[in-house]
């Protein structure tokens, strides 16, 4: 599935949290309504002198993450939440390889280059592929190469996914994130 996110970061007035967190489960009940809705995620202030949200909405096209944000339903309420924050509201809209090049408690999610994205995944899936078609490429040998590839792509992708692209993402982060180091 090639699901597309929106990333929504809010600085939230001190004194509005309550108010804004109201406002916030109303927003995800109503985009949860919509066709094409995955999921939402939300990352909130760590500390009480952080005011910052985070928040991700996933849908499964970019049709339908558009039908949510332009929809008046959504509008109304970020009305509401736009009287709550001290800046605006900015959307970064993610899709694809992105979301792997995710750094776990980093502020921001803004993607490496897409060069430096390739060479990591490159880097990251040869030697997976190697080992897969070594450990299982015996035993699967008399399949159909289209019934190999169906067979194994799945736990390439969960392994990618899961635990070899976050690993990859924080060993080289320095050279994806250069002024974040």
């Amino acid at each position: 599935m090639n699901s597309v996110s929106v990333l929504v970061d809010r600085k939230v007035c001190p004194g509005n949290k309550e108010a804004f967190e109201k406002l916030l489960d109303a927003i995800i009940l109503a985009s949860s309504t919509f066709t094409g809705y995955i999921d939402t995620r939300v990352q909130k202030p760590k500390s009480d002198d952080d005011n910052l949200y985070r928040v991700m909405f996933r849908f499964d096209s970019q049709s339908h993450l558009d039908a949510w944000l332009n929809s008046d339903a959504r509008l109304n309420l970020v009305k509401q939440i736009d009287d709550l924050i001290d800046k605006p509201t900015t959307l970064q809209v993610i899709t694809g390889l992105e979301t792997w090049f995710s750094l776990p408690g980093q502020k921001t999610m803004t993607p490496p280059p897409r060069h430096k994205m390739a060479l990591i995944t490159w880097i990251a899936i040869t030697p997976l592929l190697i080992l897969i078609n070594y450990l299982v490429g015996p035993t699967l040998a008399q399949l159909h190469p289209v019934l190999r590839t169906l067979s194994t792509t799945p736990f390439v992708v969960l392994i990618m996914t899961y635990l070899w692209m976050p690993f990859m993402a924080k060993l080289f982060k320095r050279w994806l994130y250069p002024s974040k180091s």
